[in-house]
This record gives C-alpha cells, sequence and structure tokens, in this order.
C-alpha cells in the first residue's frame, strides 16, 4: 500500500502596508502629517505637526488614511488651477466675469495657502 499524500499547507500571501505617515505639501517635512479617521462622524481629518495646516473630507466605511491625504492634494491641486486661470485672465486683460471670486486674487503665484484649507476645527471643542 501507498502513503497518504499530505495536503499541501496554504501559503497567505502577505497584505502590502499602505503609508500612514505623509510628507506636508506646504512645509515639506516628512513623516509630519496626522491624519484620523472619525467613522462615528463619517469625517477624516488631516493636521500638519510643525506647520499646522488642517484639511477635513468626508469619508466611508472603506476609506484609509491614505485617501484622506490624495483627497488633500486634489484639493489643492485643483485651487492651483483656478488661481493659475485666474491669473492668466488677469495677465491677458480680459474680464474676471467669474462667480464668487474664488481664491488667489492678488496673490501674485498660484500658490494655495494654508488658510485655504481651514475647515473651523477650533469650533469642535
Amino acid at each position: 500500500m501507498g502513503k497518504r499524500k499530505s495536503s499541501r499547507k496554504v501559503v497567505k500571501k502577505a497584505r502590502p502596508k499602505l503609508d500612514k505617515d505623509f510628507a506636508c505639501l506646504f512645509c515639506n517635512h516628512d513623516r509630519s502629517i496626522l491624519t484620523t479617521l472619525d467613522r462615528e462622524n463619517q469625517v477624516g481629518k488631516l493636521e500638519c505637526k510643525k506647520c499646522g495646516v488642517n484639511f477635513q473630507t468626508p469619508i466611508n466605511y472603506l476609506s484609509e488614511p491614505i485617501d484622506v491625504y490624495s483627497d488633500w492634494v486634489d484639493a489643492c491641486e485643483a485651487t492651483n488651477k483656478q488661481a493659475a486661470k485666474q491669473q492668466t485672465r488677469r495677465n491677458s486683460g480680459g474680464s474676471d466675469d467669474d462667480v464668487g471670486g474664488g481664491r488667489g486674487g492678488g496673490r501674485g503665484a498660484a500658490v494655495a495657502t494654508a488658510d485655504d484649507y481651514d475647515d473651523d476645527l477650533d469650533d469642535d471643542y
């Protein structure tokens, strides 16, 4: 009689770890961004330990800290594009028909600042 075949052991694949510490877009310090996910209120918060910039975004049950950070990066890029568009209008002598005034008016360079993303976190305390 032959020997029974032993079953193969299951090899678990290691899940890749997502970053939880990020570099600040404003002060360029590595690993200075602290992200917190308030799942009860469905709000993701981001704050820099060095320069104090903060940002809030809505989250869902699948959200991770990288999602809050990427939303912040997208919001910064959108603000920079809008400011650059307004700056080129002013430089070309065109009219500024944009309702709401936008951000970045009269600042020169099209760079988003920390003040653009202050979401009044101090009101909650």
